[in-house]
């Protein structure tokens, strides 16, 4: 059907989309890493839906100067490398990233410091042994 002027999201003056991704049939989980270094995982049935161009949901609170790092949707346990701003790099899995409430608080990984986490990049080519 054609259609134009629909749109998806309202968003603010400053937003961004950090993750856009179909989700057929109700599995998986988000996976979201903020600017903090801190980590937080909701499996995607607990999300709530929203109507079309409205504000969204939101998965993880944010202080203020803090942004989302990265947003990924995990299906299948795989492997994410951790940048540190030393720029060492380091990988766990998203099976390491605890699964919380839709309005629990991000929370920082054991061996991360808080603010020590420059990027995190999902390697879902590799998976879990």
């Amino acid at each position: 059907r054609i259609s134009t002027g629909v749109r998806g999201i309202k968003l603010r003056d400053g937003d961004e989309v950090v993750l856009m991704t179909q989700i057929t049939n109700d599995e998986g989980e988000i996976l979201i890493v903020t600017t903090e270094g801190k980590f937080k995982k909701v499996v995607v049935p607990q999300i709530e839906k929203s109507k079309r161009y409205l504000k969204g949901t939101i998965i993880v609170g944010l202080s203020s100067g803090t942004s989302v790092l990265t947003a990924c949707y995990v299906t299948v346990p795989y492997k994410l490398a951790v940048v540190s701003k030393t720029h060492e790099v380091s990988e766990i899995s998203s099976e390491d990233v605890f699964i919380a409430t839709q309005s629990a608080k991000a929370m920082k990984l054991s061996g991360y410091l808080i603010n020590s986490i420059e990027q995190v990049l999902p390697m879902p080519y590799k998976k879990d042994e």
